[in-house]
């Protein structure tokens, strides 16, 4: 992992017009909330640029490689990010995008062994803003350095990777309206607002649950007129965790019984949960059944504490 930053790594190698499009291109993502994670190989420094935790292609700035082909930036984007899928989309973007699909086997991008060929371990054929290409990289998108018309448009594709995975993110709102009505609807929106409003972003493989800085928080099981979250942070992962009688007593009339439900985790385990030992508990070891406000309220003092926990780490 590198200590550098991506602007410290434009400021020290590139210059002019190219060094001023590249600080404008990680302006621009910052200020949309993208984030970068540096990797460094020898004298060589890679960015995956990731959004809401979710990466996707990755940046690179001067490499020794890159510049022997006249490259001074090259920025890859992978279409797992949903961006094929995308539909509003302008003739000039959709002309731009389609101008930049890697063809693997001419290894026209400069990639490393193995990459440089046919990718039969990939998915190797991609569709592009309906259009299909074959035989493409695993990141099949590729700019090489920045003209005003290439930054513009990167931009716009950046917006479209944001805006896709907001809408992922939103899917579980939306199961909630669909499913649920009145309070329980309301409750179920609150917690999910509140749980967003504290940080804790969408496990990337199942939307509608949650962790904060790789813990698992809880997840949500939404069913046609009820809903159940069950909660994983009130365990005995902190034997400081500061919670107050009355949250105990309501943790402990919500442990979650193992019954067997086909989950893998059965037989349950003897836990100590808040100094008092149960028998046979699940896996996800305190569950609420459609809780109304006050048992909500709860809940989320409970989730605050244990985010105070985990902060304190």
């Amino acid at each position: 992992m590198s200590t550098r930053s991506i602007e410290d790594v434009i400021n020290e190698k590139l210059t002019g017009d190219t060094q001023a499009k590249a600080l404008d291109l990680v302006i621009f993502m910052r200020e949309n909330g993208f984030t970068f994670e540096g990797f460094e190989s020898g004298n060589d420094v890679r960015w995956t640029p990731s959004y809401e935790h979710e990466g996707f292609g990755c940046i690179a700035i001067a490499e020794e490689a890159m510049l022997s082909g006249g490259v001074s930036i090259a920025i890859w984007l992978g279409l797992d990010c949903g961006l094929e899928k995308s539909e509003t989309i302008d003739d000039e973007l959709k002309d731009f995008t389609w101008s930049k699909v890697v063809n693997c086997p001419q290894a026209e991008h400069g990639c490393d062994p193995p990459y440089n060929r046919s990718c039969i371990e990939y998915r190797n054929r991609w569709l592009v803003f309906g259009k299909e290409f074959e035989s493409t990289c695993h990141s099949p998108l590729a700019i090489f350095n920045l003209d005003d018309v290439s930054l513009a448009n990167v931009k716009k594709l950046l917006l479209l990777i944001k805006q896709n995975i907001d809408n992922k993110m939103n899917t579980l709102e939306d199961e909630i309206k669909r499913k649920l009505s009145g309070d329980m609807q309301k409750n179920a929106l609150d917690l999910v607002s509140f749980l967003r409003s504290m940080g804790m972003t969408n496990h990337a493989e199942h939307t509608s649950a949650f962790e904060y800085n790789g813990e698992w928080v809880c997840i949500l099981v939404i069913n046609d007129g009820g809903w159940m979250l069950f909660d994983n942070p009130l365990t005995s992962k902190f034997d400081d965790f500061p919670v107050d009688g009355y949250l105990k007593e309501f943790a402990w009339a919500n442990v979650n019984i193992c019954g067997e439900c086909g989950c893998g985790s059965q037989p349950g385990r003897n836990k100590i949960i808040f100094g008092k030992e149960f028998n046979n508990v699940c896996t996800s070891e305190v569950a609420f059944w459609s809780p109304d406000a006050d048992a909500l309220s709860k809940i989320m003092r409970m989730i605050d504490i244990w985010k105070e926990s985990v902060d304190k780490k």
